[in-house]
């Protein structure tokens, strides 16, 4: 995975940009790109949107942000412009290295990050692999998907509560629980049988 990684830009960043609501950056998006080299669709959760370029220019769009009011940008120490058009040679590399690997259909349904379309088969794994290396996560409309199958209980798994707390402002109908510990989860999974649910 680090010798894909390495197909990027090294200078690429990510940068939120948060404001009370969405539609108040929607008629100042252009303004945004030309600071940028790419423009994340506001897929990233109700009054967020997310910028990837090169160093400079998202520092220069985190400025502008702040000169406009009310909204507020904060720099990602991330490696790379994960999820933008920066990352095509990335995904052009892993979809070499995926031509020779065999998949088998999914057990379970997937709902995939690009369009929140469900993956049932193991022909759409492979291009659907590829795409979302450089394609914004449509994460609004996975987590509003998953619900519409049923979902009613999700997990996130690993350190930080951010997903979580997006799930809360996003949905109010669903419970979300993040697990980054054996008792987080203990906890989790109890929840989870109390509810006699499943979990996403």
């Amino acid at each position: 995975m680090s010798d894909v990684q390495g197909a990027a830009p090294a200078r690429g960043v990510f940068s939120p940009v948060v404001t009370p609501f969405d539609a108040e950056l929607r008629p100042d998006a252009q303004r945004f790109v030309r600071h940028c080299r790419w423009l994340l669709d506001q897929g990233v959760g109700p009054g967020q949107v997310v910028i990837a370029g090169d160093k400079e220019a998202v520092e220069r769009a985190v400025r502008a942000a702040a000169k406009r009011g009310g909204i507020k940008g904060v720099m990602l120490p991330v490696s790379a412009p994960f999820h933008s058009a920066l990352m095509k040679p990335a995904a052009d590399r892993l979809a070499a290295e995926l031509v020779g690997v065999p998949m088998s259909p999914p057990r379970i349904r997937v709902v995939r990050n690009v369009d929140a379309g469900l993956t049932t088969s193991a022909d759409e794994v492979k291009p659907f692999l590829v795409q979302q290396v450089a394609s914004p996560v449509r994460w609004t409309d996975c987590v509003e998907r998953l619900r519409r199958e049923g979902a009613a209980i999700f997990f996130e798994v690993g350190p930080g509560r951010v997903l979580t707390g997006l799930l809360k402002r996003t949905l109010t109908d669903v419970r979300g629980h993040a697990v980054e510990d054996p008792a987080s989860l203990d906890k989790a999974l109890e929840a989870v049988a109390a509810a006699g649910g499943a979990a996403s």
